[in-house]
């Protein structure tokens, strides 16, 4: 089952600031409200008061990398059913618990693919 999301957003968790904040803008210019953390512990505070309808996950990060948030997601019963499509140079398939994996350098037409599967635009009434 998927989460209650009122407000939908995609949560971009890279510890690169540079890409994340290109993402996060390249996201918003596409329509998209979005959420950004610099690390695996940031982005989980941050997932429990705002439910995205998608994270965009680097493995590879300080504090608390990609792997740990995807298994902690796993055990809470609030993030479990959060779609995580992870962002990576190095992983070649989807890790276990994620549900793609989107290789860097990414290539905005396959990222918007995919967040379109999982995010309506934002459209304030």
């Amino acid at each position: 089952m998927t989460p209650a999301v009122t407000d939908p957003c995609v949560l971009v968790v890279e510890d690169d600031t540079d890409l994340r904040e290109t993402l996060a803008e390249l996201l918003a210019m596409s329509g998209y409200r979005v959420e950004t953390a610099e690390h695996g512990r940031a982005a989980l505070d941050n997932m429990q008061t705002k439910k995205p309808c998608l994270v965009l996950l680097d493995l590879m990060m300080p504090v608390m990398d990609g792997w740990q948030v995807i298994e902690a997601m796993k055990h809470d019963p609030e993030l479990k059913d959060i779609p995580v499509c992870v962002v990576s140079a190095q992983a070649q398939s989807a890790p276990p618990g994620s549900k793609c994996v989107i290789k860097k350098p990414t290539a905005l037409s396959a990222l918007l693919g995919v967040v379109a599967e999982h995010c309506l635009l934002h459209h304030p009434p």
